[in-house]
């Protein structure tokens, strides 16, 4: 079997990646990663122009009791049908859970609702090795302010409050 020539070129490594602190999973070093939720949601409901918001409850088939519900009214309709089409991207159809909606409430009967991307779920659609890095993610999330609160956010409150107070006991 013939010999093979050795090559005079020297093998190059990445500069990054050369020495350092930048080890590797081998050492137990892991690689940090950041995931940025799309902007897009934010955009598109303040292009939606949200000007109220209502409230009531929905029948759902198998469950006993009605679930609150929230509706959010604005301009226009194109921009909603956008929203629903990103909340589908992502995963809304198989895990309603995909998006986040928060409500602060303000003493002066005001309140504020904040909707975008569930945290855990938008770091799984953005980094889908998140468990095997330092993994860390950032949220852009659409935010309203209300003038008035509705008689219903204040139920939800409260039974948000009896269920918190049962759970920790």
């Amino acid at each position: 079997m013939p010999k093979r020539k050795k090559s005079k070129t020297k093998a190059r490594r990445h500069p990054k990646l050369s020495g350092g602190s930048n080890k590797g999973f081998d050492l137990g070093e892991q690689m940090g990663v950041m995931g940025i939720s799309s902007p897009d949601l934010s955009k598109t409901l303040a292009d939606a122009g949200v000007f109220s918001c209502a409230y009531g409850y929905d029948k759902v088939q198998g469950l006993a009791s009605p679930l609150p519900a929230i509706t959010l009214i604005g301009e226009n309709a194109k921009a909603f049908k956008d929203v629903f089409e990103q909340f589908k991207n992502w995963g809304c159809e198989e895990d309603g859970d995909v998006v986040d909606i928060g409500i602060l409430l303000h003493n002066d009967g005001s309140y504020e609702m904040r909707i975008g991307p569930e945290l855990e779920r938008a770091m799984y659609r953005t980094i889908p090795q998140a468990a095997l890095c330092r993994s860390h993610m950032m949220n852009v999330y659409w935010l309203k302010m209300f003038d008035t609160t509705h008689p219903v956010l204040r139920k939800l409150e409260e039974y948000c409050r009896r269920s918190i107070s049962a759970a920790s006991r």
